[in-house]
């Protein structure tokens, strides 16, 4: 990486909280004021998960989120805007 790919990475990093939950699995998290991390990423032996938290009515608190399904109806909704999936 170049120092100036280094020094984007560290400024985009001031936006989230990065913790280990153990030698394998790191959990990635937008910051905010309240503790309430509600977007999160989890990479787990070599795999990225990805999870809506606060999703208090379900009997669970969280959720996960199929990316890849999640990038299909993204592009699916914007070509019914008529655009170029901006």
């Amino acid at each position: 990486m170049s120092i100036q790919s280094n020094l984007m990475l560290l400024s985009m990093s001031a936006k989230f909280k990065v913790t280990s939950a153990s030698e394998n699995t790191y959990q990635v998290a937008f910051r905010n004021d309240h503790d309430d991390y509600t977007l999160q990423a989890v990479y787990e032996d070599g795999k990225w998960s990805y999870f809506m938290r606060g999703i208090y009515n379900s009997g669970i608190d969280y959720a996960e989120i199929d990316i890849d399904k999640l990038n299909e109806l993204i592009a699916f909704a914007k070509s019914l805007e008529g655009g170029d999936n901006k």
